[in-house]
């Protein structure tokens, strides 16, 4: 497999991800709507732009806790204690602090689906 078709495999599943975090998301809103008695349009395209905000709100908070994390002092001591060269160190924690922005980079873009959805609905309804 080239580097092309794997990139473009990658990115195909970060799609596919990211859609089905925000039907998830859609589907939740829209089922705590109904049980809450929404039955207009106007109130699920609200309820789909604050869940869209609340996703994105949880992919940022994602990023802080994950980032102070790798900065605390036992995690910092142990590295520099463990049989690794520096290099692997140094490579170990990239991908640490790489494996912190998954989530949000999945929880922004879904719940800017949401929000867009939400808009639309808010928008032909009108």
């Amino acid at each position: 497999m080239g580097k092309e078709e794997g990139r473009s495999a990658a990115l195909l599943r970060l799609a596919r991800v990211i859609a089905l975090a925000a039907l998830g998301i859609l589907a939740v809103v829209a089922l705590i709507g109904w049980f809450a008695g929404w039955r207009t349009a106007p109130q699920f395209g609200s309820g789909f732009i604050w869940g869209g905000v609340a996703a994105i709100a949880l992919g940022i908070f994602s990023t802080m806790g994950g980032w102070g994390l790798t900065r605390d002092a036992s995690y910092l001591y142990a590295q520099s204690a463990s049989h690794q060269s520096t290099n692997e160190r140094t490579g170990q924690a990239l991908r640490d602090s790489l494996r912190s922005y998954n989530l949000t980079i999945v929880a922004g873009a879904a719940g800017v689906l949401c929000i867009l959805v939400g808009s639309l609905i808010q928008t032909f309804s009108s």
